[in-house]
């Protein structure tokens, strides 16, 4: 959407000004294109002359060819052949080699209010006649646009201060480590959290498996973990109540069986233990939203509120295949889900936390002979293992009854298998993990008393350290 202005609201104006200053040093200092080009368009001017000098000296530049007011005026003048020469002339004689990019950041400045007061116009008008939702998703899509529009200026920087972050957080994970802690959020799970150091910031997970197969309830395992060293955590839930979700934390903080919560058959000192566990879930900084047809602009802009709020240092969302992504025409639901995928890791890096998306995988695991899931199990779109940083995938070889008859011998009860299938900042490899019968808790294999089976090649969870 182009920002509206009204000719007799320009004169004399600092941003109609600016521009002719600009304009003027580009046609005058070729070295001035440069600071120009990439952090203004041809929407910023106000007024079409000035549209049609840019978008000349853009042209001039893709060309190699140094833009000057005669060549400028000789190439509009072959489109209008009315154009007086003295227009260009006289804002050719408008420069200002020192401080041009002050005039710049008024330009910008301008474009932003006049475009963002056409979007609010724009939009009001049709939200009384639309569905509010659908007009607040594409508010929120031209206010990202904006917003990106607004800090692209500041993207490039010297490698002296990337590098100067990189030093401080390598000495504060040394520090960490000498403390014997992750470097990053707390898995809950003791040999995951010494092969990746913990959830890291700005990293996308993909959980992912067959259905029954146990995501969720390792899901909330991650974020109860997260939780308890005080980090927030929101949960997106798509596919069960709120009601349901915090039913299943409660049975994780009990030991309680499930059907006996289910169906009321609780004894005093059953219903004490529920008491107890309410008591420590309520504390744990905790964020539900069971908004069952959430879209990811829906999910990002309330990230967005949260996390200025404090309530949004990890996202949990489950799972992608239920977002609700509005039809775009000639996008397959490939496509869609390659999206929102994309979409997840710009939500991950823009507030700097982890994002623990749930995904299912596709059949052919089922087919397999040993039914470990690989990564090119991940449904409908390859683009999801693209733009992960960290693929997790659930085995467990109980769940297969005619496997488990067949290796028996090789696993302890209740085990299961986390397989890190892609680790773009470190090692692949094999986690054990067990659970209790109803998969209400998850816990280190070896707090049982038995042993795992031999680990991956890639990686010795009896290790001191996976380097």
């Amino acid at each position: 959407m182009k920002p509206k202005v009204q000719p007799n609201q320009l004169e004399l104006s600092p941003a109609y000004l600016s521009e002719r200053i600009v304009l003027g040093t580009m046609l005058n200092e070729k070295s001035t294109v440069n600071e120009a080009l990439p952090i203004l368009n041809v929407d910023c001017f106000t007024i079409q002359l000035h549209r049609d000098i840019f978008k000349a000296i853009q042209i001039f530049d893709e060309r190699r060819i140094s833009p000057d007011a005669v060549t400028v005026l000789d190439f509009l003048k072959k489109k209008n052949p009315d154009l007086a020469p003295s227009e260009i002339l006289d804002i050719s004689a408008n420069c200002a080699y020192i401080g041009l990019i002050n005039h710049i950041q008024i330009i910008r400045n301008n474009y932003i209010e006049r475009r963002a007061v056409n979007v609010f116009d724009y939009y009001a008008s049709r939200i009384k006649s639309e569905d509010v939702e659908d007009v607040l998703i594409d508010v929120s899509k031209e206010i990202d646009q904006l917003l990106q529009f607004q800090s692209g200026a500041n993207e490039s920087e010297h490698i002296s201060e990337p590098l100067a972050r990189a030093l401080k957080d390598m000495y504060d994970r040394k520090d960490l480590f000498e403390k014997g802690k992750p470097t990053g959020i707390s898995t809950g799970l003791t040999d995951l959290d010494r092969l990746n150091g913990g959830w890291q910031k700005s990293e996308l997970i993909i959980l992912a498996a067959r259905p029954a197969m146990g995501k969720t309830a390792i899901a909330l395992h991650f974020a109860k973990s997260a939780a308890r060293t005080g980090t927030p955590v929101a949960i997106f839930t798509l596919e069960m109540s709120a009601k349901s979700l915090a039913d299943r934390l409660l049975l994780s903080e009990s030991e309680v069986h499930p059907d006996y919560f289910k169906h009321g058959k609780l004894s005093q000192n059953e219903c004490q233990d529920i008491d107890r566990a309410c008591g420590i879930t309520e504390r744990l900084p905790i964020y539900v939203d069971s908004n069952a047809s959430a879209s990811m602009t829906y999910i990002r802009s309330k990230c967005r509120t949260m996390h200025k709020k404090g309530r949004c240092g990890m996202v949990v969302i489950d799972y992608l295949q239920l977002i609700s992504e509005r039809k775009t025409q000639g996008r397959n639901r490939e496509q869609e889900v390659a999206a929102m995928s994309r979409e997840a890791k710009i939500l991950a890096k823009e507030l700097n936390i982890p994002v623990l998306l749930l995904s299912q995988l596709n059949r052919s695991v089922d087919n397999r002979a040993d039914k470990r899931p690989v990564l090119s199990d991940l449904r409908e779109s390859g683009a999801i293992e693209q733009d992960a940083d960290l693929v997790i995938m659930i085995h467990r070889p109980d769940y297969y009854p005619a496997f488990k008859d067949q290796n028996a011998h090789d696993y302890p009860a209740n085990y299961g298998e986390l397989l890190i299938a892609k680790n773009r900042n470190g090692i692949t490899g094999l986690i054990p993990f067990q659970h209790n019968g109803t998969l209400t808790k998850i816990f280190d294999s070896y707090q049982t008393g038995q042993a795992p089976p031999k680990p991956s090649k890639e990686y010795n969870p009896n290790d001191e350290m996976p380097f």
